[in-house]
């Protein structure tokens, strides 16, 4: 993958960030405040096809990918009623900023596991970020479900902390539990 132009001056200052920062919170602070700093309203360092909604679910671009595998960065894109399950990510660290519009962010505690399969979560908050604003999630504590209940489209910028190819995702069984489901993450 060839890294687009505009986007160089990002990848400089996320390898900076997380060469850098010795802990997970260190590193999420400084990738947090280095998406805030490139992200305003007129930005437009996104290659235009990261900007692309897809009908069927919310659309997974790969923007850059370290080499050295210590980060990756994907865009999404939601159209409206687009979301997540609950889900985690792996075990890896994510920071999430908002590109274009706002998005719907609920986060959960895990209360209990009832069996292999089946947990009790119970929501703690729900807010709405803008452009610009950016979130950081560090295991275990880290259940949250994004979803775009605006009318217009909403682009979001994801870096993990590696190369995200799973995750566990949380279906709704009613009464405050859920079944688990390993969902392999694609790319569009």
């Amino acid at each position: 993958m060839s890294l687009s132009p505009a986007v160089k001056p990002l990848v400089d200052a996320l390898d900076h960030s997380v060469e850098h920062c010795k802990c997970n919170k260190s590193t999420c602070d400084a990738v947090a405040a280095t998406l805030e700093a490139m992200i305003s309203p007129d930005a437009n360092w996104l290659p235009e096809d990261c900007l692309t909604p897809c009908d069927e679910h919310y659309a997974r671009n790969l923007v850059y990918r370290d080499p050295e595998g210590r980060y990756s960065v994907i865009a999404m894109v939601w159209s409206n009623g687009q979301g997540t399950p609950i889900h985690d990510h792996g075990g890896l660290w994510v920071v999430e900023c908002v590109y274009r519009g706002r998005i719907q962010v609920e986060t959960f505690d895990k209360d209990r596991q009832i069996d292999d399969k089946t947990y009790a979560f119970s929501q703690v908050s729900t807010i709405v970020a803008g452009c610009g604003e950016a979130g950081a999630l560090i295991p275990p504590y880290d259940y949250h479900r994004l979803s775009n209940p605006f009318e217009t489209p909403t682009v979001t910028v994801h870096v993990y902390g590696g190369d995200l190819t799973e995750c566990n995702v949380y279906e709704a069984l009613g009464d405050g539990q859920y079944t688990r489901e390993l969902k392999l993450l694609e790319l569009d």
